[in-house]
């Protein structure tokens, strides 16, 4: 799916979306564009999601009118800061007047602005001249709501005290300014910078909206890269979600009622609630009355779980002083054992399996990767991504090398192993197939698949579904990871030592004593424990397809 808000220009990349009809006469345009001030697609993705979240607030607040005296005059309040520490970052990266003559020119300007900012602050006063004070101010207006994405109609009550504000603030600058330039930081506003700093240090944390901590909280883990990308995809997705049912406010004055609200919503809403044609480009408020499905317990107590991360992360690093997520998450009642998450093939599945099998030279991932997993127990990502490499013989048994290095990643600690290839992968003529493209002076096992969000096993992984369904099975428990399980069985049911199942099959192993101390198996005994895996199945006619496959490559 792509990424409708996102746009590229040159080497950076925007935030664009299209303002709703009814509010397109107050904004006086069609799109809101915003850079997000990188290259980086995968950073431009991230970042996208928030300013979607965020947009979708502003447009809330539009059509509620919800910007309250107080929020006017931060706005102006941060106009004077941000102007001030502007001019300021200018002088100290040596942006400064060439000559006297022009610092001298620059004192008379900021005398003129304060006399024009005076007259139209004068002019407001009045009710006669209030319409003229009002147009006088509008250049200085309409430049902040443009910087800051949001509009007022300018016959409202809004528009005139934002207007009378902004002109005390530009009056201040004038005044700061005009002290500074003639070398005086005695006035007030610099006498107390030093206290306003200490106050800002204590409120950076204390007292941001929930989108710049959501924003540090992103940039900490991709930075440190805690995030695998499909981490960062699902959690920037969740964020952005809670971003736009909560609202963009004080962290700080986020209760946990607030958040048992937001779970009150999150359940009625659908899976992927921003994600398929009839959802994408909608407010989440329009979503919830479409009236679809709601997504799972499951789904839901993953967006919970994400959450409550998110709060635990912020009040270790200081920006909330407690966890309000704490005990926001769903219980999950046990049903069933762990083993019966997902069902193991039966020999009449993998009779199915092998008939249905077919050796397609152009595609020979088609036909191993289900197979080595059947004799292996290793995991779609753990096949999909071995190299040449990997295929190695260790004390003179082929084996699989499966570790995490580069491009190749591996689920656990234990994951990482060694495992011998099965002899009836090597009777259907693997170690043939590895040979040959050694010989073709090949990388990798399988050059069909790409490297994707999920690993190199993303796009089999969804043709595997497709021909599970088709033909093997329409039972919903069995899976592609079911011939982990189904290996997994056949070990335990032929005696073999749990410390060796679990070392075949990259599973902590459950001693202690071996665990700690003793090194991993050599590959003969791990032979002799696989060898026992034998599903009573004839690989005659599976064996004829290798062949005739392994002999048409040869040809070519």
């Amino acid at each position: 799916m792509g990424f409708p808000f996102l746009v590229r220009r040159g080497a950076r990349f925007y935030f664009r979306v299209r303002i709703p009809v009814d509010l397109r006469e107050p904004f006086g345009r069609l799109e809101v564009w915003r850079s997000l001030k990188t290259a980086d697609h995968r950073k431009a993705r991230t970042m996208g999601k928030l300013e979607a979240a965020k947009a979708e607030i502003t447009f809330e607040k539009m059509r509620n009118r919800e910007l309250t005296r107080d929020q006017l005059r931060k706005i102006a309040e941060e106009y004077l800061h941000s102007t001030l520490e502007h001019c300021e970052g200018n002088r100290e990266g040596g942006f400064l007047p060439r000559t006297h003559e022009e610092k001298e020119g620059k004192l008379l300007a900021y005398g003129d602005l304060a006399d024009r900012y005076k007259g139209a602050l004068s002019d407001l006063d009045v009710q006669e001249t209030r319409a003229r004070g009002l147009k006088r101010a509008g250049e200085l207006v309409d430049s902040v709501l443009k910087e800051r994405e949001l509009t007022l109609p300018k016959d409202s009550e809004e528009y005139a005290i934002l207007a009378r504000e902004l002109l005390k603030r530009a009056l201040e600058v004038c005044t700061v300014e005009a002290s500074r330039i003639t070398g005086d930081y005695s006035n007030d506003y610099d006498r107390s910078r030093l206290y306003r700093q200490q106050e800002a240090t204590e409120e950076k944390q204390a007292g941001l909206l929930l989108s710049e901590v959501i924003q540090a909280y992103v940039k900490d883990h991709l930075t440190c890269k805690k995030w695998t990308p499909k981490t960062e995809q699902e959690n920037t997705s969740i964020l952005a979600v809670f971003l736009e049912l909560i609202g963009d406010r004080d962290i700080t004055t986020i209760t946990h009622q607030d958040l048992m609200s937001f779970r009150d919503t999150l359940v009625k809403l659908p899976a992927n609630p921003k994600k398929g044609r009839a959802k994408e480009g909608k407010p989440l408020k329009e979503v919830l009355e479409m009236g679809l499905p709601p997504m799972s317990l499951s789904t839901v107590r993953k967006y919970l779980i994400r959450i409550a991360s998110f709060f635990k992360w912020a009040k270790l690093h200081k920006y909330v002083t407690t966890n309000e997520a704490e005990g926001l998450t769903l219980k999950e009642k046990k049903k069933e054992k762990a083993s019966a998450a997902r069902d193991t093939y039966d020999s009449e599945d993998i009779q199915r399996l092998f008939r249905a099998l077919e050796y397609a030279p152009n595609k020979p991932e088609r036909f191993w990767i289900p197979l080595i997993s059947l004799y292996s127990g290793a995991r779609l990502n753990e096949i999909c991504q071995l190299h040449l490499e990997d295929v190695q013989d260790i004390d003179g048994v082929p084996c699989f090398r499966i570790e995490e290095e580069g491009s190749k990643k591996v689920k656990t600690v234990a994951g990482k192993r060694v495992v011998p290839v099965h002899p009836v992968l090597i009777e259907l003529g693997f170690m043939r197939y590895v040979q040959r493209l050694r010989e073709k002076g090949a990388k990798r096992l399988w050059e069909n698949l790409k490297l994707k969000r999920d690993g190199y096993g993303q796009d089999f992984g969804k043709w595997y579904q497709r021909f599970n369904r088709k033909h093997i099975t329409s039972h919903k428990k069995k899976v592609f990871h079911s011939f982990r399980h189904t290996v997994a069985t056949a070990l335990k049911q032929s005696g073999v030592l749990e410390t060796v199942a679990a070392e075949i099959l990259g599973h902590e192993n459950p001693n202690m004593t071996y665990s700690r101390y003793g090194k991993g198996y050599h590959p003969k005994p791990m032979l002799v424990a696989l060898s026992k895996v034998d599903y009573g199945v004839d690989i005659g006619e599976l064996r004829e397809k290798a062949n005739t496959g392994l002999d048409y490559r040869s040809r070519k």
